[in-house]
């Protein structure tokens, strides 16, 4: 992701940096009250987005939206292109999953995704996702409801 990029370039002292990522809009900073202080921690993990954990965990994520989007019934067109990305018509969360409402999910979407799906199984019921920047492996199996 663009975190880190944004952190270094236009962070600012005694502010959290506001990021909407969606794909990557940056707010006002958020000035932290006097008396206030915040650590960062090294946890020691090596964190790459080129990783392939960090690619399963991308493609399973799409894989829930493709599959919430069909069944709240959004237009979904497939790729104009071999290794394109499918297109959702979404005018109720704007493409990003983090714009619904944990009530919503729990309510109407969590008891129907499953756990985890093969790729094979997901291309076969729903040709693909929305992201064009990863490839399902059909051989893998991917958590969606993570």
């Amino acid at each position: 992701g663009i975190m880190d990029e944004f952190a270094v370039a236009k962070g600012r002292a005694h502010s959290l940096m506001a990021l909407l990522c969606q794909p990557a809009s940056l707010l006002s900073p958020v000035r932290l009250p006097p008396g206030l202080r915040v650590w960062g921690l090294d946890s020691h993990v090596r964190h790459a987005v080129s990783g392939s954990d960090y690619g399963a965990v991308r493609v399973g994520a799409f894989m829930g939206y493709r599959i919430i989007a069909e069944l709240a019934g959004l237009r979904c067109q497939p790729p104009a292109a071999q290794g394109g990305a499918y297109q959702v018509e979404d005018p109720v969360w704007g493409g990003y999953l983090a714009n619904m409402s944990p009530s919503e999910f729990e309510a109407r979407y969590a008891h129907a995704l499953p756990e985890t799906i093969t790729g094979a199984d997901f291309l076969a019921t729903y040709g693909g996702t929305t992201d064009p920047v990863t490839t399902i492996d059909p051989q893998r199996t991917y958590a969606v409801r993570a």
